[in-house]
């Protein structure tokens, strides 16, 4: 490998793609979300995380370094879990999107959604929002 190539390396970012997260990930961060919006603290948890996030690598690994403590509270599988996605650049992200999206679903229901009809809903509202670009 020439110098060059290495430092082409050295210097390479990961794509700004959001990672997806998978089903056990997924189901603890909105476990996370819904928690948050029924206390109404959304907004101080954006700000957190917004400020936080070029602390996102380091905060998955202390996840990592608390896993014992975590083990007598809470299921470990899905802690290591969760700090693995965290490593991610963009997970902040789509942990942010989360939060709007069911913040969005409470402002219209008036209630969280249950398991799995979250992405339900997604997934109806852009179908709809597609075909009203389309017709017009």
């Amino acid at each position: 490998m020439s110098l060059k190539e290495k430092i082409k390396h050295a210097f390479a970012v990961d794509s700004e793609q959001i990672p997806c997260p998978n089903s056990v990930v997924s189901e603890s961060i909105d476990e996370i979300c819904s928690f948050l919006i029924k206390k109404r603290l959304e907004v101080p948890i954006e700000f957190a995380i917004e400020s936080s996030k070029p602390l996102g690598f380091i905060s998955s690994q202390a996840m990592h370094m608390l896993t014992p403590l975590a083990s007598i509270l809470l299921n470990v599988e899905r802690w290591r879990q969760l700090a693995l996605y965290l490593e991610h650049r963009r997970a902040p992200d789509y942990f942010l999107n989360r939060i709007a999206t069911m913040r969005s679903f409470f402002d219209l229901h008036g209630r969280l959604p249950k398991s799995g009809e979250l992405d339900m809903w997604i997934s109806k509202n852009k179908t709809k929002h597609f075909h009203d670009k389309k017709e017009q």
